[in-house]
């Protein structure tokens, strides 16, 4: 059964995570403290990652869009910095936005690990693939490294992640480094 009240002012922003995964984040929130997002949008995840731990969330993002046409068309006439102002009046107390690209922000952060990685940026398979070659090192050992979108970044996960499982009616894939 899905317990809504993980994730109560998640499910008020607008974004694609569905109930299943919503509850699989934040259950899984509350098992991790340092806790790293790769494409965080307007912040629904996000926000249920981080009303769920008791440390704190890095959410990496340009918030800048994609050339993704539904992304084009929901941005247009807004500003440069609308998206990202959004994200911060979403975000929650704990989240430490990183305005950059992933490959960026994993080098800017090379010192850092973290016990949970969700990567939800880019789609496509090599941007998923650079994703996790990028982040995996930066994860504890033992940590939970998963993803959304289980069915265009397929491909990637499989060649180079072992012991992967998806979550029950939803689209997240995930497994224990």
């Amino acid at each position: 059964m899905i317990d809504a009240t993980l994730f109560r002012e998640a499910e008020k922003i607008e974004g694609w995570m569905g109930f299943e995964d919503l509850t699989f984040l934040a259950q899984q929130a509350q098992k991790h403290e340092h806790i790293l997002e790769v494409g965080s949008w307007l912040g629904r995840s996000t926000r249920a990652l981080a009303d769920n731990t008791k440390g704190v969330v890095y959410a990496v993002d340009t918030w800048a869009g994609s050339d993704e046409p539904f992304q084009k068309e929901f941005l247009a006439g807004k500003s440069k910095d609308w998206l990202f102002e959004e994200f911060k009046r979403n975000k929650g107390a704990n989240v430490l936005p990183v305005r950059m690209t992933s490959l960026e922000a994993a080098v800017a952060l090379a010192e850092l690990r973290f016990d949970m990685i969700f990567l939800d940026a880019s789609h496509d398979y090599d941007n998923v693939k650079k994703d996790i070659l990028a982040w995996k090192p930066l994860l504890v050992e033992g940590g939970l490294l998963c993803g959304h979108d289980r069915y265009p970044t397929a491909k990637a996960v499989d060649e180079l992640l072992t012991g992967v499982k998806y979550v029950d009616g939803g689209i997240i894939w995930y497994t224990e480094i």
